[in-house]
């Protein structure tokens, strides 16, 4: 059988993986909060992009 690379058997989270993923996402809402305030440019949405992937990936790491 092959990997479930797509998590169809996911694991249930700790009240402590829950807080830490609410944490990752708060600071990264603050972050992309704190570009939006210096405009809409190039790379500034690059940053907010990086940001939004950044959080993603640490969440899929905390709930592998």
């Amino acid at each position: 059988m092959t990997e479930d690379v797509m998590r169809i058997d996911s694991r249930k989270l700790s009240q402590e993986d829950i807080a830490t993923m609410n944490e990752l996402k708060e600071l990264g809402n603050k972050f992309v909060h704190i570009c939006t305030m210096y405009g809409s440019n190039r790379e500034l949405a690059l940053a907010r992009t990086n940001m939004e992937q950044a959080v993603m990936w640490a969440s899929k790491g905390i709930s592998a």
